[in-house]
């Protein structure tokens, strides 16, 4: 038909470049459709169940996340958005929870009576997926609501974006007459499907299916195959009368189909914790990209980036600007004050941290095993490394051998490391008291009194050397070497 083009990953300054710089007062954008009470359970597994073959979870916590179409709200306020979002809840404890988390992201809301709230609950036992339980409620048709929601979208709507789970909030009429009105209107209509009749979204802008909701589209089961995903794309992308056709594809990227135009965007994901609600941020990403008045390459391939964040997060999440800018060139250098918002967002996912600190000058053998040690005794190991100043000071005028941007871009290679955090005071004292890690990880060659700023990590750790390799050993012999030369 067409070539696909693959699209290599912009960087962050190149995308702003060509496209434009996120504005300072944020898209006005409603969020239409089903939203969910994520609930997760998160516990210890010790033992088997005498009553049948299964784990039993002893719950220490228990957390509340928006989900569904709240989640695609939450992931538009985070990335700057002006959000309302339409949908439905009880006036039960789970409804009331939901508004509230909804408060804090600074979502407006106009929530229509449901008989309860939609809730899906994971049960996670020692940080594993045990099971889901969901507990959904069914909305029939109502042209009632359907008005009333019509009525409530915001005049100064810029954008609508139609999160459909298939609950019966985003009933046929609702859809056709938010396409039509907000089309007249001059306004994009951005749509995340579920399974079942499209016809509902004909004439939308974009639609966002996934390869499982493609093929049950096309009536058969399709081969994940760059040119059968075109061909079956550009189908209904003709079909239903829409701008263009975005379909993710899980581990092989996202592929944007338009007229005449098909681009394959290969996906950024490296260490996949948990892909729960991955497609509500790829499509607010989208939207909030295209309220900015980005183009659709610079606008998938920012959701990309964002999609690359949240999937290295446990459970339901949102994406910051910070976080998504910070993900260019795979850049893992953080300063303190960053870190520390990070490290907030880990702890309320129930991560466990890890630090470690050093010069890292000259990296060997020895540092990777203690930096994979270390990595195993958590989520999330930073690595704290000395600024050129202090190495000097550390070591003797001769050296750091290797400058500090020479280290950092060294130590972000590593797919243990997941933080870089440069420092410049002569202890790291300061950055512990801070971060107060879970795990504190030093090298075999000191004793366990020796070990500063252990009194802020929960539980210190020494990883034995490996024997002859230490970088002070590696200059004398390059020395030597030199000189045996001369």
């Amino acid at each position: 038909m067409f070539p696909i083009d693959t699209v290599p990953g912009m960087s962050w300054w190149r995308m702003v470049e060509e496209a434009k710089a996120p504005p300072p007062d944020g898209p006005r954008i409603t969020v239409v459709g089903d939203a969910i009470s994520d609930v997760y359970l998160h516990g210890k597994v010790r033992r088997l169940s005498p009553e049948a073959p299964i784990p039993v979870v002893q719950v220490e916590r228990e957390e509340r996340r928006p989900g569904g179409a709240a989640n695609v709200a939450c992931n538009l306020a985070r990335l700057g958005a002006r959000v309302t979002l339409l949908a439905a809840a009880a006036r039960d404890s789970e409804g009331f929870l939901l508004r509230e988390s909804l408060d804090e992201y600074g979502v407006e809301t106009v929530l229509v009576d449901a008989p309860a709230t939609t809730r899906k609950v994971r049960v996670l036992g020692s940080r594993q997926h045990i099971s889901r339980l969901d507990y959904d409620t069914l909305l029939d048709e109502d042209r009632d609501r359907d008005r009333r929601l019509l009525d409530a979208v915001p005049g100064d709507s810029q954008l609508v974006v139609i999160s459909d789970y298939g609950k019966g909030l985003c009933s046929t009429a609702l859809c056709r007459a938010l396409i039509q009105r907000s089309r007249s209107a001059g306004s994009p209509v951005l749509v995340d499907p579920h399974r079942g009749a499209w016809d509902r979204y004909r004439g939308a802008t974009l639609l966002t299916p996934n390869l499982e909701e493609l093929s049950a589209a096309t009536d058969g089961r399709l081969k994940d195959d760059d040119e059968v995903i075109e061909h079956a794309g550009e189908d209904i992308r003709r079909r239903y009368e829409l701008d263009a056709l975005l379909v993710t594809r899980s581990e092989r990227g996202m592929t944007l189909l338009r007229e005449e135009t098909c681009e394959h965007h290969p996906t950024l994901a490296l260490d996949v914790f948990d892909v729960s609600g991955a497609g509500d941020t790829v499509i607010a990403a989208v939207a909030a990209a295209r309220g900015w008045g980005w183009g659709w390459s610079a606008a998938v391939d920012f959701a990309n980036r964002a999609a690359r964040v949240v999937v290295g997060k446990s459970g339901t999440a949102t994406a910051s600007l910070e976080e998504i800018e910070g993900l260019a060139g795979q850049v893992k250098e953080r300063d303190l004050d960053q870190l520390v918002r990070e490290v907030e967002e880990w702890r309320r996912q129930g991560l466990r941290l890890v630090v470690t600190n050093g010069c890292f000058d000259l990296l060997h053998a020895g540092h990777v095993v203690l930096l994979e040690s270390a990595k195993r005794l958590g989520d999330r190991l930073v690595v704290a490394v000395n600024d050129d100043a202090g190495v000097q000071r550390l070591k003797g005028p001769s050296r750091p051998l290797n400058n500090l941007s020479r280290r950092v871009a060294v130590l972000s290679a590593l797919s243990s490391v997941d933080r870089v955090l440069p420092f410049s005071e002569d202890t790291p004292r300061q950055l512990l008291e801070a971060l107060s890690p879970d795990v504190l990880v030093k090298g075999g060659d000191y004793r366990l009194d020796e070990v500063i700023g252990r009194e802020f990590a929960k539980e210190t750790v020494l990883v034995p050397l490996v024997e002859e390799l230490s970088t002070t050993r590696l200059a004398e012999h390059l020395r030597e070497s030199r000189l045996e030369e001369n």
